[in-house]
């Protein structure tokens, strides 16, 4: 084995980001793309952060940032020609391009734009050269820098331009064939780190204990990723069923767990490609009690009211009000948190906690969480969280972990 092999080998085993989607695959998304952005009229598109809604590793097919520069430069898509890559923040000034053309160290972009595939910085020249309608779209502008705000107007005067970024993340949110037997493969192994998880519930054991050998077993499914809280996130919530836990802060390692108690989890974790499945149950230490056992019941028949309607053309807002029905109906709160959304790339993947997008009709083979949650008099919380497929009539589970409430003895 070369160096440069090695090398490669201990990437891999570092980040553990593993990408098995096709080259046809990622291309035919940029056409999507594209289609867009001419059907908007505009020129080109700007796309600011690299990894902000996962649109880093929609395009190019590399690994989502997992860091704070996630946010640093972009991607400019011209209605013809490659797309272009932005490195940085670094805003590419008359004064800045002709520093750097007096030194020749590093060529500025050059007059053939339609050439370009990559650039070091946002630059007025090159995004001149891009407009012809003088119109040009803009996604997640929310997050564009002040500097680079004034950058455009001073540097396109007169240009108007037009968000693309709640249609994009709709456009992104509608898997490939391709993509979906990727998704079908992360809840697989979703599923088997949950068969194994009442191995690591033991009294005594702490909540850290639980959920470092949770992210363990994710990882060895295929789950990556250096910044573990974001690419693995486990909520966990455990509490004795009889009389109310301390509501006192948890203080590291968390609290031992005891007989008697019952033990929610739940995960969003990417996986193979980076993408991103959801699944959560509820378990118990012993025996359930009655009021532990009808709270269960009541998130498992809540989430299969709104599975039940779930299908193209239906909005989040009406699968989130078919299980509140239903948790009203058997005697709990509504649950009026998020607890229904799409999910690729990232957690509530198509802006799915903005009211535009709680009223958004789905479409067909987009994939979307529903984990809704109620708590007992005792203060004991379930919830009931699995990864569905939207299908033209109806949908499909992604994830096979049993229903029932797991009392381990």
């Amino acid at each position: 084995m070369s160096r440069c092999e090695s090398m490669i080998d201990m990437r891999y085993m570092f980040t553990n980001h593993i990408y098995c989607l096709s080259e046809t695959n990622r291309l035919a998304r940029i056409e999507k793309l594209r289609a867009l952005l001419c059907e908007s009229g505009a020129d080109f598109v700007l796309i600011c952060g690299r990894g902000i809604h996962g649109f880093g590793a929609w395009l190019t097919g590399l690994m989502n940032p997992e860091f704070p520069g996630e946010g640093d430069g972009g991607f400019i898509l011209p209605s013809e020609g490659n797309l272009i890559e932005v490195g940085s923040n670094a805003l590419l000034t008359p004064e800045y391009l002709a520093a750097w053309r007096k030194l020749d160290v590093i060529q500025p972009p050059a007059a053939r734009v339609e050439a370009l595939d990559g650039a070091m910085g946002f630059s007025g020249e090159q995004l001149r050269g891009l407009l012809k309608k003088n119109r040009f779209a803009v996604i997640n502008p929310e997050i564009m820098r002040a500097d680079l705000r004034d950058y455009l107007r001073q540097e396109l005067p007169g240009a108007a331009w037009v968000d693309l970024t709640a249609p994009a993340l709709k456009l992104m949110a509608v898997k490939s064939d391709e993509e979906i037997e990727v998704i079908r493969h992360v809840g697989r192994g979703h599923d088997r780190v949950f068969s194994a998880i009442p191995t690591l519930l033991q009294p005594g054991c702490t909540e850290r204990e639980v959920v470092v050998g949770i992210r363990r077993m994710l990882m060895d499914m295929g789950a990556a990723g250096q910044e573990i809280v974001n690419v693995m996130p486990v909520n966990l919530i455990s509490s004795p069923q009889s009389g109310r836990s301390s509501n006192l802060p948890l203080t590291w390692p968390g609290r031992r767990l005891a007989e008697g108690d019952c033990v929610t989890i739940s995960t969003l974790s990417a996986g193979l490609s980076d993408y991103r499945v959801g699944l959560g149950r509820s378990y118990t230490l012993g025996h359930a009690t009655m009021s532990t056992r009808a709270c269960w019941n009541a998130v498992v028949s809540a989430q299969k009211a709104a599975e039940e309607e779930l299908k193209a053309g239906v909005s989040i807002r009406q699968l989130r009000a078919a299980a509140n029905q239903t948790l009203v109906k058997n005697g709990y709160a509504e649950d009026t948190s998020f607890f229904v959304f799409c999910i690729g790339y990232e957690i509530g993947e198509m802006g799915t906690a903005d009211l535009e997008g709680q009223d958004m009709a789905l479409e067909a083979d987009m994939t979307v969480v529903i984990a809704p949650s109620a708590h007992t008099d005792e203060g004991v919380v379930c919830t009931c969280m699995d990864t569905f497929l939207v299908k033209e009539q109806n949908c499909q589970r992604l994830t096979s972990t049993n229903l029932a409430l797991q009392e381990l003895m």
